[in-house]
């Protein structure tokens, strides 16, 4: 260039405050940062879960042994009912216990028949005048009617 001429490009200005390179790293640290606590987070999460599927598994092993331990139960007592409701059980204890014979000689038993009650003769109620019926079939009042009326 010519000596008396300046150049118009020269030295870039430098800005002001703080390296340009310092901002970068902040930014790429909290970055890092925010994607580490999330993946923390997601693996707090994952574990939370993880034990409540294993602690319900748990529960779930014991409430099986529970119904399984009542089902014994039941079919023990079934058992115990039909034993005891057994004709064989049921013959022993009238013979031992209350001192029941079995029956040797039937003899049938007359009984007479009182005389039958005579059937009383349903009475008609009284019907209403046709003044009251159409009073109530106007004011929409409903009666109860025999089978056999109309």
């Amino acid at each position: 260039m010519a000596e008396g001429v300046r150049s118009v490009t020269g030295p870039r200005p430098q800005p002001v405050g703080r390296p340009l390179a310092r901002r970068r790293g902040r930014a790429w640290l909290a970055l890092t940062l925010v994607l580490v606590g999330a993946l923390a987070g997601v693996s707090l999460l994952y574990l939370e879960q993880t034990s409540r599927v294993v602690e319900l598994g748990y529960e779930l092993t014991a409430l099986q042994h529970q119904r399984d331990s009542v089902a014994l139960e039941a079919a023990a007592l079934r058992y115990e009912l039909a034993r005891r409701q057994s004709l064989a059980r049921i013959y022993e204890l009238a013979t031992r216990e209350y001192g029941m014979v079995p029956l040797r000689r039937v003899e049938p038993l007359q009984v007479e028949r009182s005389p039958a009650l005579p059937t009383p003769i349903p009475t008609q109620p009284p019907r209403a005048s046709w003044w009251e019926r159409t009073n109530d079939a106007l004011l929409g009042i409903g009666r109860a009617q025999a089978e056999d009326e109309p």
